[in-house]
């Protein structure tokens, strides 16, 4: 039986797809779809296996090798292939139907980190390539995963709830990054590392189980048109063009490159600033996904305010103010109150930059301009932990960290600044559209006393009967009735 898809909706101004102001029944708005809850529940629990595994995997480096430059390797080795592949992954997104990259993607995704819980299980020692093997592995599959579900979103609500649903997935994204440590340190120590792999690969399972629950009915998928869809990096070429895309596009880039390269340095911070365990690592983790919870939660509730781009400034003065204090304090005590500020400022910048972009772009690239964000957001990542991590060894580990929060300052400042400027230049041209229609078509203007009763009798019957009886008049006011 043919299934006749919806038609997807018109690209809408930001003014018309969330001009309403801030409520608490918006919060949970994208709920209302049966489909959106499944994919809801299912990518919980496939990103809480993530969580859990990454915090290990970043540690087990630490103590093979106690350097903060390798650190900053394996971030990069994880996030290169995103970095080469994603604009491949947001062309796939756009050729094949979402739901059908995701069924692929999500049980190639079950096989690295279960491969290598089968080894350490098995009794076999464990090396350092192994464990940069799966990252790379786990991040050529991400390139492809990555864009599809994060347009996979459009296909689960209507327009005017994306912003919700792109915040509940912040959400539930946090939520994940808050518990997934704690469940991965308290997994490595009661039952070794090979536990946190397994736990894994097989929450990879639950995202396939309600992709296959999911009423296929409901879904649309939009195939894009023009000449940039026959190359990968059309995608790319777009969001260059747009100048709005373009400006988001580049503090995306900063925030990913001097914001959440601080991050893969926790186990370094942890031990050689504070003198602390895996324990004091694990309150960092839980703090900072506690930040970024509430972040999240913030946007949830402001999933319909218009003035995103505030958010994005205000999120990385937040990071910025925050970080710049973490670098500066002595006592793990207090470290643990900047820590909650730069997760907060962090996803308030992220969340709202992802907001912003899909938005704004129109549906027919909708993949490509999702596959150019996961490139930006997790092909950047290494960029900036590499070289963070080598800046760290030869100048020391705070003083690296604060000369990247200072180019991240130089970059908002710029943002503010040019956005600004934009915005002057917008409203200045509405004015003068505005002043030009007046003039273009000016009100009439009543002459004679003739025209004023044509005008005050004629309704909206038969052109040229004054009573709007369809007769010419012939049968006077009243006779209609």
């Amino acid at each position: 039986m043919n299934v006749k898809l919806p038609e997807p909706n018109e690209q809408l101004p930001l003014a018309e797809a969330g001009a309403e102001g801030p409520r608490w029944g918006h919060m949970v708005s994208a709920l209302r779809y049966r489909n959106y809850r499944l994919f809801f529940v299912g990518q919980f629990v496939s990103t809480l296996g993530m969580w859990i595994q990454q915090p290990v995997m970043a540690w087990l480096v630490w103590q093979m090798t106690k350097s903060e430059y390798m650190l900053g390797v394996l971030a990069a080795v994880g996030s290169i292939p995103m970095l080469l592949l994603s604009p491949v992954g947001g062309l796939a997104a756009e050729r094949f139907q979402k739901r059908r990259v995701l069924l692929v993607t999500q049980p190639l995704l079950f096989l690295p980190p279960v491969a290598l819980a089968v080894l350490m299980l098995s009794g076999y020692q464990v090396q350092l390539w192994h464990l940069f093997a799966v990252a790379i592995a786990s991040g050529t599959l991400m390139a492809f995963d990555v864009p599809a579900r994060q347009a996979f979103v459009m296909d689960l609500v209507d327009r005017r709830d994306v912003p919700n649903a792109i915040a509940l997935n912040s959400f539930l994204f946090n939520l994940s990054r808050t518990l997934g440590p704690l469940v991965g340190v308290w997994l490595l120590t009661a039952y070794g590392a090979a536990s946190c792999f397994a736990a894994n690969g097989l929450s990879y399972l639950a995202l396939v189980a309600v992709l296959l629950m999911m009423s296929v009915g409901a879904l649309y998928h939009v195939r894009g048109k023009g000449r940039t869809m026959h190359h990968p990096w059309g995608g790319i070429i777009y969001a260059w063009t747009q100048r709005e895309i373009r400006g988001a596009m580049v503090v995306l880039a900063a925030a990913t490159i001097f914001g959440w390269s601080v991050h893969s340095q926790l186990p370094a911070f942890t031990d050689k600033v504070f003198g602390k365990d895996v324990g004091a690592y694990r309150w960092f983790m839980f703090t900072f996904g506690l930040g970024a919870l509430c972040g999240a939660l913030v946007m949830a509730f402001l999933s319909r305010y218009r003035k995103r781009r505030q958010l994005v400034l205000g999120g990385l003065a937040v990071f910025v103010v925050s970080a710049t204090a973490f670098t500066l304090v002595e006592s793990f005590q207090v470290a643990l109150v900047p820590m909650f500020g730069m997760g907060l400022g962090l996803m308030l910048c992220m969340a709202g930059v992802n907001s912003y972009i899909q938005m704004e772009v129109s549906r027919r690239f909708h993949g490509r301009i999702m596959g150019v964000y996961a490139m930006f957001f997790g092909g950047m990542m290494p960029v900036g932990a590499y070289a963070l991590g080598w800046l760290a060894e030869r100048v020391g580990l705070q003083t690296a960290v604060q000369i990247n929060l200072a180019l991240l300052a130089a970059v908002t400042v710029w943002a503010a600044v040019t956005w600004k400027k934009k915005l002057k230049v917008k409203n200045a041209k509405l004015k003068s559209n505005k002043l030009q229609r007046k003039q273009q078509h000016p009100p009439a203007v009543l002459g004679t006393s003739q025209t004023k009763t044509t005008k005050a009798t004629t309704s909206p019957g038969r052109r040229g009967a004054p009573w709007g009886c369809g007769d010419g008049g012939r049968r006077g006011p009243g006779s209609c009735r």
